[in-house]
């Protein structure tokens, strides 16, 4: 290892290169970008980045989404080898906690398996929180449900994204939420998007792509004062259907073990766990 300090600078543009680099080749990295590839997120204005640099050589990254009403979650990670994890890593987990905080961050959140990045968890203050659930059904059978009076669904349209966001944002708590720019990528990628209005009013919707072997919701939302009107019951059945138009029958969702709600409405419709769980870790900044 190089004598010289360890320095830490904030990502440029100049460092695409060495920061794929480092992506491509390490075996140490974490990357939750959900529907973002890393030149794009690299891109994006907003994204707290920070390097660690041993001499001229990049060594580690972390790479953390902006706070959204108070809640960071940590994108990418990486380090080069071990032995910068304990010297360099901790270097810039320092630098990227100090701007969350700077940033009024209460929390930052992290949906990770890799047992070289859990270690530092406890340095980092970053403890156990919950779970991700991952259900699956397979078949033609749709539940019959009760419409409600005033409901129409309709496809999103790309102007619908200021729309959407907002039943994001107050459909879920911290840290679940998401910002425009997310919305706007998840929409895009959909293959199947649906809106849902009660008496004209925007009250709900979802977002689901389909893959090889299936179909995957991945979004599902429904404003807090219109849950317990079957809407999301509408929303699902009606993704259903479209899916078996296309001769699609497997369908896969995630949700919070927590989310007691959600889980009691996946199970209405068949849905069962298939045990590809993720924990969720927080901590408190």
């Amino acid at each position: 290892m190089n004598l010289k300090p360890i320095t830490i600078t904030p990502y440029k543009r100049q460092y695409q290169r060495q920061v794929e680099d480092l992506l491509f080749y390490s075996n140490y990295v974490h990357s939750q970008l959900d529907w973002q590839p890393v030149e794009e997120w690299l891109s994006q204005e907003q994204a707290i980045i920070r390097l660690a640099w041993d001499d001229q050589q990049l060594v580690a990254l972390i790479g953390a989404s902006q706070p959204l009403y108070g809640a960071s979650w940590l994108r990418v990670v990486a380090v080069a080898s071990l032995e910068y994890q304990h010297t360099a890593l901790q270097l810039v987990w320092e630098d990227i906690s100090a701007i969350l905080r700077a940033q009024h961050a209460q929390t930052v959140s992290c949906l990770v398996l890799d047992e070289w990045l859990v270690n530092l968890f406890p340095l980092w203050g970053i403890v156990y929180h919950d779970e991700i659930i991952t259900l699956q059904r397979h078949g033609h059978d749709i539940p019959p449900i009760s419409y409600p009076i005033g409901l129409t669904l309709r496809p999103t349209e790309s102007g619908d994204v200021d729309i959407l966001t907002a039943i994001d944002q107050g459909s879920f708590t911290p840290p679940w939420q998401n910002q425009a720019q997310d919305i706007r990528l998840a929409r895009r990628q959909a293959a199947i998007s649906t809106l849902a209005l009660m008496h004209d009013q925007p009250v709900g919707f979802q977002f689901s792509t389909i893959y090889q072997t299936g179909g995957h919701l991945a979004r599902l939302a429904v404003l807090p004062e219109w849950q317990g009107y079957q809407i999301g019951g509408a929303l699902i059945s009606e993704l259903i259907t479209q899916l078996l138009r296309r001769n699609v029958r497997r369908l896969t969702v995630n949700t919070q073990a927590s989310n007691t709600k959600s889980l009691r409405l996946y199970q209405k419709f068949g849905f069962i766990p298939n045990n590809l769980n993720m924990p969720v870790w927080m901590g408190h900044l």
